[in-house]
């Protein structure tokens, strides 16, 4: 996705040393890197990613080995990648961009004792329920998580900023897909406050879109907000050229979205959460057991507002929006 606009040498080696004690003489620590977007889409996330590696003291190729994978939004190819990684590469490390359910599952089929660290994923299945296991999440996983469902509120509120009389707002998800219930719950309240009525649309499959449109379409919906998955990622030309026909306003989970003729987006700093799991790598080749490195959430956030589609859509961005983001495109 941008894990899309976002989304990832130095010193010798006796200055700062990235093999722990277990690591045979002579032999390079290995990283494998498994995305589930194709590799352009990645290509940013892994590149900061590399960068805060070597900041931290690593030269690929001198000190440490990075064998990358992208399954090029196909599911099933999941399962083999992680299995090269594991079996054929041998890697020390695996970390798996992308969050979600298939993705971890190919990775742990293929290894229940090789380190994982998860990073640019929503929700890592199984933890956000329990605050405990955040701090200390056991096995051998841990990772960066943009979970933060308080921020489908901020997005709401920025479109009632852009209108004021705004009334009912739809909501475009996957139910299907983990973790994003929470997001549902945390914007009824939000939404009680602000006077606006909420329209959920489901959309579970490809085949599902022209159903939900319709279902917006009659819904009369004054704005649109949308839950970010693997599906609506894939999707997002559809949701964006839907939403500008219908003059209907939108503010999307991720930039990749106003890169490509959203209105707004409001997204987690994928830079940095690349750069956190960088750190954890480097923890874990130190000695680290990752159930004792706590899983990070997503501390920062960046608006990026697109003025030409405000444009198109005969909009006027009031100028505090604008003045907030971190990117306006125009």
């Amino acid at each position: 996705m941008r894990w899309h606009g976002v989304l990832l040498a130095a010193f010798a080696l006796a200055a700062v040393s990235p093999m722990s004690d277990a690591q045979p003489p002579g032999k390079l620590p290995k990283v494998g890197y498994l995305s589930v977007v194709t590799s352009a889409e990645g290509a940013p996330g892994l590149d900061v990613f590399r960068g805060a590696l070597a900041a931290l003291g690593y030269r690929e190729g001198r000190t440490i080995a990075i064998d990358v994978r992208f399954a090029e939004h196909k599911q099933e190819r999941l399962a083999a990648l992680s299995a090269e990684l594991v079996s054929e590469s041998k890697v020390d490390v695996l970390v798996i961009a992308g969050c979600g359910k298939p993705i971890m599952d190919a990775a742990r089929r293929a290894s229940r004792t090789i380190p994982l660290v998860s990073t640019l994923c929503g929700d890592l299945p199984g933890f956000m329920g329990e605050v405990a296991r955040l701090v200390k999440p056991g096995g051998n996983t841990t990772g960066q998580t943009m979970f933060s469902p308080e921020v489908a509120a901020k997005r709401l509120e920025l479109l009632k900023e852009l209108l004021p009389t705004l009334s009912a707002v739809a909501v475009l998800w996957n139910p299907g897909s983990e973790g994003w219930e929470p997001y549902w719950q945390a914007l009824r309240p939000a939404a009680a406050a602000l006077g606006i009525a909420l329209q959920s649309v489901e959309v579970r499959s490809e085949a599902g879109f022209a159903a939900a449109f319709e279902q917006l379409e009659r819904g009369k919906a004054g704005a649109l907000l949308t839950f970010l998955d693997e599906l609506l990622w894939i999707g997002r030309k559809r949701v964006i050229g839907f939403a500008s026909q219908r003059r209907l306003p939108a503010a999307y989970d991720v930039a990749g979205y106003a890169d490509e003729g959203g209105l707004l987006a409001y997204e987690p700093d994928f830079a940095e959460m690349a750069r956190g799991a960088a750190r954890q790598v480097d923890k874990i080749l130190k000695g680290v057991r990752p159930g004792d490195i706590p899983i990070e959430r997503a501390a920062k956030f960046r608006l990026v507002v697109n003025l030409n589609a405000a444009k198109a859509q005969g909009l006027t961005i009031p100028r505090s929006i604008p003045l907030r983001a971190g990117q306006v495109i125009e």
